[in-house]
Order: structure tokens, then C-alpha cells, then sequence
């Protein structure tokens, strides 16, 4: 059977240019949306689909060999827009293909076009009275599958356009930046997941050599999540696609949340690496208003770059008054500097891969490109100063004061007493399970742990009582959102379900309660507020 699937191989050695898929294809394309797309097994394939069905921006998918034409949500609400709102969209996309020729458009791309080469042409299409703005794009992948995008700007003119060449959305960008760091953020640690799952299966290993290879996997696995989250979050930062959420923030308590998180890390991986932290005395500062989960999110990605560049020494996080209106976030590092020239250019992603040659330094582009993009939301500023034996971050942030406590609202609260209760807490993080676990260890509750969604859904089919759902959101194998829809599926609106995640804007919490949640916890989680939530639905 494989041998009947085999296409003609292309490499970037080969003289021969790839084949015209117009003459050996069907004219007529199948079309999908994107989220019900038949199953490929290819990683570029992959890839895309997976960022595709994340952009803000309209998008036409085409892989040539299947003759399949993809669609994301973002077309399907985009579609109505052009005057066809009363033909199909399936319709809508062949009037496209027919009208721009794209078979024979897209040949000539690829016909110039080398393995793991992106081109690209920017178009405009008028369809009924309405002119539209799009990019093409057209690779060929490592696995010789021919594909190409289409990417729309929102934005429809019903005049003519004139003078300078309209910019596209930054999603577009984005995808420039996906493929020019394919090569090692996606697929180096790919091929080390498979070689090594490859070595797990041969049955002569020793348990040592088997534990070995499962950390290896486990490692590049974690990587490969943390490039396209990064490489996601990028993606809607620059479409400004994000609002920020201001709550009351206790500074102490995050910083130490975030300190225990990484030390965890730290001696897990067996690094030879001190973590400090440097916190203000109460009386100083202690709460104030931000968004606790940009904050949180902002802190996180500076730890990250540090490891990353310290192979030994320490690390020292904290924050200082800057003035009576700023707080300076910093993080100082022992390791590997970064010069003034670098630093310029790792915030801008486009400019990484061209321009910067250490790939231990390649590694932090998108992370200091997402801190400088957050803080700048956040109405901030982010620097870098050198000391002798390494590099200091600082983020300074606005300082909004709050009132401080009265003596009322600081008595210890009395924990609920929820005996005979069933709690299922999703949560793959270890450390946030036991935080989770401690905090319910006095209320006699009955727990379940589950470290996914797929899990999660499992439980709810297989016992007869859960009382409440503690569901993280970002969970491997399924999602928290996916689980959240079939659960409700299977249960109706029986059992109640708090989302809670590590930071969340609004639009996130609309998604949580449109998917149906009864209420929402930004991580890290006030205990006050945690209590007075689950009291809500557990107390009779």
C-alpha cells in the first residue's frame, strides 16, 4: 500500500522542477473547514493547521497532492462580508479559485520555489462590488507536499485603492516567522521525540537507557509546546487582539509563586543554578492593581531567557520602586550577555534567523519579542543593562495604589467544611495540583486528580457523583475547552465548572463561559477569592 502512495521525491538537490499539480489533479477541489480536515500525517501539514486555526486573519489552505482546499473560522465569518452572503462558501471559494486562475498562480510559485523555501505575491480580487486585499504563499515542504496560503486582510475597500500597497495584518508576519525557524524550533526536537520513541520500542534496553530517553522526549516535547504558544501569543499581541484585565495584584505572593515554580524546575532539571528572591518589606508595597496574568506571564518569559543563557550561577528576581508612580520588575542573570546589537534585533522576530548566528541566542528572539510587545500593553517599558558577568532585564510598569485593608477584611477566614463532596481537579502541572490539594486539604472534600481533558470526560462518564470541576485550560492530549464542551454535552449544566488558567484576557473569558463555565480563577489564585467562588456552589 505504501508503495502505491509514493510521489515523485524533490529535494533541494534536485535540478528537476516539481511537477504542474494543475495537470494531474482534479480540477474540481474538495473543501473543509479547517477543524474537520481529513487526517494527514505529514509535520508541515500539521504545523499549519494547527497555526491557521489560531489567526485572527482569514485563510484559504490549499494542499496540492490531495487537492484539498482548507478553511479557517476566521473565512467562515469573513465570507458574508464580500456581497456572496447568499451562495455557499464552498461556493464563494470556486468562484476564487475560477476567477484568479489560483492553480496555474500558485504552479508558477512553487515551480520557483525550493524545499523549504517560502514565495509569495501579494493580490487583490474584486468580487461583486468589493475589492479585497490578499497575500499568496506557496512552499514545499521536507516531505515534498506542495502547499500554499492564502491570508485576506479584514479590512474591504469599496473604492479603488490608491497609493502606497495596503500592510497586511501581523498574522501574516507571523507565518514569514513560523517557517524561517521551522527548520530548528519545530523540527529539531520532532526528530528527537521520534528517533528516541523509536529506541524506546527495541526491547534489549536497560531501565536506565529507557529513563533516559522518556526525560529526552519529555524535554523536546515541552520545547516544541513553549515555541508555538510563544509563536501563537506573538501572533495576537501584534494584531493588538488583546485587552487587559486590572484586578487587585498581591506582589509578594505572585513573585513567591513564581520563585517556587522555578526552583522546582530548577532542581528537577539538576541545573547548577541559585534562584533568589528579592522582595520589598509590606510595608513598602504590597498590593497593587495590574493584570496579574500579563505580570505573571511578563516575569515568567525573563526566567525563561535566564535559564537559557546561564549554565551556572544564579538567578535573582524581585522588583524595587522606581518612583512613587513605577515598580521595576527585574530579573539579573549570571551567563551569557547579550550585546546592545542583539538586542535590537532580537525584538524584531523577522530579523532573528538572518542576522543572529549563536542558536543559543536565536532561542530567546520570540520571548523578548512577546515581553517587549506585553509591557508596551501594559503601558511599560522594558530595557536591558550589562553587569560584569551577565545582564539585567528590567520591566517598569505604572504603580496603581490601593486602599489598604481594613482590619476586618484581614481576619483569618474560616475553611468551609465540603464533607461528602466530589471534586475533580484537571490540572497537568504538579506543582499547581499540590497548591490546589493544600488548599482543600481542611475541607474533608473527596479530590480527583486528572492531568487532561480526555481524562477529565472520562471521569464524568465513568462515576456517578462529581460536585465541581476545577478545569485548567491549556492541558495536553485535550484542552481544557474541548473538554469543557464535551462534558457539557454528556451532563448537561449538572455538574459546576471554574475554568482557571495562568492569565487570561477578557476575550478568554468570554470564550470560558460561551463554552459553558459557571465561573473563572486567574492563575496564580487568591485564596480568598478561590474559597468564595467554590463556596458558591458547593455550599447547600
Amino acid at each position: 500500500m505504501d508503495n502505491q502512495k509514493q510521489k515523485p521525491p524533490y529535494t533541494e538537490s534536485d535540478n528537476v522542477k516539481p511537477q504542474n499539480f494543475n495537470q494531474q489533479q482534479n480540477p474540481s477541489c474538495r473543501i473543509f473547514p479547517l477543524n474537520s480536515q481529513p487526517d494527514t500525517n505529514t509535520k508541515d501539514t500539521i504545523s499549519l493547521s494547527v497555526l491557521f486555526r489560531t489567526i485572527s486573519q482569514p485563510v484559504l489552505y490549499f494542499i496540492a497532492e490531495e487537492n484539498i482546499i482548507l478553511y479557517n473560522k476566521a473565512f467562515e465569518n469573513f465570507y458574508p462580508q464580500t456581497g456572496n452572503e447568499n451562495i455557499t462558501i464552498e461556493q464563494t471559494i470556486e468562484r476564487l479559485w475560477e476567477t484568479e486562475n489560483m492553480p496555474a498562480v500558485i504552479n508558477d510559485l512553487l515551480s520557483n520555489c525550493n524545499c523549504n523555501e517560502i514565495n509569495k505575491i501579494n493580490r487583490t480580487v474584486r468580487i461583486s462590488k468589493y475589492k479585497i486585499y490578499y497575500w499568496l504563499y506557496a512552499t514545499i515542504g521536507k516531505n515534498n507536499q506542495r502547499l500554499a496560503w492564502l491570508i485576506f486582510d479584514k479590512n474591504i475597500d469599496d473604492t479603488e485603492k490608491t497609493g502606497q500597497e495596503k500592510k497586511i495584518d501581523a498574522s501574516s508576519q507571523m507565518l514569514d516567522i513560523f517557517f524561517s525557524n521551522l527548520s530548528h524550533e519545530i523540527r529539531t526536537p520532532l526528530n528527537a521525540i521520534l528517533g528516541f520513541a523509536e529506541l524506546i520500542s527495541i526491547s534489549d534496553l536497560s531501565e536506565e537507557q529507557r529513563k533516559h530517553y522518556l526525560d529526552i522526549i519529555r524535554n523536546k516535547g515541552r520545547l516544541l509546546i513553549h515555541y508555538l504558544e510563544d509563536v501563537m501569543e506573538l501572533t495576537k499581541l501584534e494584531s493588538q487582539n488583546i485587552q487587559l484585565n486590572i484586578t487587585e495584584t498581591d506582589l509578594p505572593r505572585l513573585l513567591n509563586e513564581i520563585h517556587k515554580e522555578f526552583l522546582d524546575e530548577i532542581n528537577q532539571r539538576k541545573l547548577s543554578i541559585e534562584l533568589f528572591l528579592k522582595i520589598l518589606p509590606t510595608s513598602e508595597i504590597n498590593i497593587c492593581y495590574t493584570d496579574k496574568g500579563r505580570l505573571y506571564q511578563v516575569i515568567k518569559l525573563l526566567i525563561d531567557i535566564a535559564l537559557i543563557l546561564t549554565d551556572k550561577g544564579y538567578i535573582q528576581l524581585g522588583y524595587e520602586l522606581k518612583d512613587s508612580k513605577q515598580i521595576n520588575y527585574f530579573v539579573k542573570y549570571t551567563g551569557k550577555a547579550l550585546m546592545a546589537d542583539q538586542q535590537k534585533i532580537l525584538t524584531n522576530p523577522l530579523r532573528i534567523k538572518e542576522e543572529i548566528s549563536d542558536p543559543v541566542i536565536q532561542q530567546i528572539g520570540l520571548k523578548l519579542a512577546l515581553i517587549k510587545l506585553i509591557t508596551h500593553c501594559m503601558e511599560g517599558r522594558f530595557s536591558t543593562e550589562p553587569f560584569e558577568q551577565g545582564n539585567i532585564f528590567n520591566v517598569c510598569l505604572p504603580y496603581k495604589r490601593k486602599e489598604p485593608r481594613t482590619d476586618q477584611s484581614s481576619q483569618p477566614m474560616e475553611k468551609p467544611n465540603w464533607k461528602n463532596r466530589v471534586i475533580l481537579i484537571a490540572e497537568d502541572d504538579d506543582v499547581n495540583f499540590q497548591f490546589l490539594e493544600a488548599l482543600l486539604a481542611d475541607t474533608h472534600a473527596q479530590i480527583i486528580h486528572v492531568l487532561n481533558g480526555k481524562e477529565a470526560v472520562e471521569i464524568c462518564q465513568s462515576l456517578p457523583k462529581v460536585d465541581l470541576i476545577l478545569m485548567d485550560l491549556k492541558m495536553p492530549e485535550k484542552n481544557g475547552y474541548e473538554a469543557i464542551k464535551e462534558i457539557r454535552q454528556l451532563k448537561g449544566a449538572e455538574i459546576p465548572i471554574i475554568a482557571q488558567t495562568a492569565y487570561a484576557s477578557k476575550d478568554e473569558k468570554e470564550k470560558c463561559f460561551r463554552m459553558g463555565c459557571d465561573a473563572y480563577l486567574t492563575k496564580p489564585i487568591d485564596v480568598e477569592a478561590f474559597f468564595k467562588v467554590l463556596n458558591k456552589f458547593l455550599n447547600e
